[in-house]
């Protein structure tokens, strides 16, 4: 039997999540600091250039990481002309967004906002082009990659603290990332030194459009992620929008912790030599995440005020009650990462394209009734139940591949968190709120008792599993 200091998804988890800790602090000292010396309006212009960056990002990796980490951890033949072949279509795609922007920011501006800081932000496209992130975790060399990305944060927050002191710094935010993102590359093949053979362009092509699914699936994950920043600024809420995206980060820096989940989790699912193996691993995952992420929601929901006025200060008091709607969609995102992983690694990507398409339309479809009705609120609704949609897919569609049982009574979390949002609509005042937070987390203690049973069995899976 081993200890559980020796399992490797014990060891992998513990040394991305540290690491993922000290990233999303200082990324989180980062943004406050942003927030606090841009003040509401240029902080939103900044959300609005992020979010075509986002897709442009998107555009370039083409959904290549899953299958390049799967290919890497496989050991598959020939490692230094797939690199070279994906380095080749990820370069070309890179200069060819960033001349299209170049050509929209001279021709159509106004479809970026802001376009000098757009097309300054897509310029970080150039050196992302040659990241090696998926090959390092592929090689299951994460300690290095941690320390990679340490290094990148610790780069840029001193960037933004030493650069950013007013709202005429706007343009200087991009640079700063630009500079952090060359040397964080440059690290890595410092690194790796990965041999390199001249890339075959029909070849890249073809392995680019096999990822397609993929690519869509990004696409989609992205709509549901930040169109709803999109649809505010189109539909006259550009002036509310620093305060939706301030509370957004502080969503993002807790959706980080299930990224970190699936990061550990898609390696060790794709080199599991069984089904029985993958099931433990899902269920092991599945249960803890569940317990944490409903405590901590309940939690953030009854200080989101405390918290919103901490971090960004007096001017950014509406923050808070988009907070506390946007909350529970962690517990959603956490919900879905175990099952999302597991159809990824047994490379069920047209399942998964499908679930993440019924979140991009439910989003997309909510956002067009309620942002003209609610604003920003309308908007977090849009996202938590959306995203509610998908979670709940997800775990059908991955419920042949998971011999296991699924605790049905985990479907009431999102009915939980629906009726808090609607005492949100009809009972604003904050001490009913609070009230009302408490009374979630006792609900929360009292579904945790419930489930003691569970809790056991997924102790004994780290104690004698692993």
């Amino acid at each position: 039997m081993k200890r559980i200091s020796q399992s490797p998804l014990l060891t992998s988890f513990l040394v991305v999540a540290a690491a993922e800790i000290v990233v999303r602090g200082l990324g989180f000292v980062t943004t406050a600091r942003l927030a606090q010396a841009l003040l509401p309006e240029r902080f939103g212009q900044l959300a609005f250039a992020l979010v075509i960056f986002d897709y442009c990002a998107l555009t370039m990796e083409g959904g290549l990481s899953v299958p390049a980490l799967r290919y890497v951890a496989q050991k598959g033949a020939n490692l230094p002309a797939f690199i070279a072949n994906v380095f080749f279509v990820r370069g070309f795609l890179a200069l060819l967004l960033v001349g299209t922007i170049a050509g929209l920011a001279e021709f159509a501006p106004a479809l970026l906002g802001n376009p000098s800081l757009s097309f300054l932000y897509v310029l970080i496209l150039l050196p992302l082009a040659f990241s090696l992130d998926w090959m390092l975790r592929g090689l299951n060399r994460l300690k290095r990659l941690a320390g990679l990305n340490i290094v990148r944060a610790c780069i840029y927050m001193s960037g933004i603290l030493f650069l950013i002191r007013s709202p005429q710094d706007l343009e200087k935010v991009p640079l700063v990332a630009l500079g952090a993102a060359v040397l964080y590359v440059a690290g890595m093949f410092l690194l790796i030194r990965p041999s390199l053979t001249r890339p075959n362009p029909a070849q890249s092509l073809k392995v680019y459009y096999q990822c397609l699914p993929l690519l869509a699936s990004a696409f989609l994950i992205s709509i549901y992620y930040s169109f709803d920043t999109i649809l505010l600024k189109a539909f006259g809420y550009g002036s509310e929008l620093g305060f939706y995206s301030a509370a957004y980060k502080i969503i993002s820096a807790l959706v980080g912790f299930a990224v970190v989940v699936q990061q550990v989790l898609l390696p060790l699912l794709a080199r599991s030599p069984s089904v029985r193996q993958q099931n433990a691993l899902v269920a092991l995952v599945q249960r803890y995440l569940i317990f944490g992420t409903l405590a901590g929601a309940g939690l953030i929901f009854v200080l989101a005020k405390e918290i919103s006025g901490l971090v960004y200060g007096p001017a950014y008091a509406p923050t808070s009650l988009i907070l506390q709607f946007l909350i529970w969609q962690v517990v959603t995102v956490f919900i879905n990462v175990p099952y999302a992983s597991l159809l990824l690694a047994t490379g069920q990507n047209k399942s998964y394209l499908w679930c993440v398409g019924l979140g991009a339309i439910l989003n997309v479809s909510l956002n067009l009734v309620l942002i003209p009705a609610l604003g920003t609120l309308g908007a977090a609704i849009a996202t938590v139940i959306a995203d509610a949609g998908v979670a709940l897919a997800i775990t059908l569609v991955a419920r042949p591949l998971f011999k296991k049982y699924v605790a049905l009574n985990w479907l009431g979390v999102p009915v939980f968190a629906v009726l808090l949002i609607l005492v949100n609509l009809i009972f604003p005042a904050q001490l009913f709120l609070r009230l009302a937070g408490w009374l979630g987390l006792v609900i929360v203690g009292l579904i945790l008792l419930y489930n003691r049973r569970e809790l056991r069995l997924a102790s004994r899976f780290m104690s004698k599993r692993f």
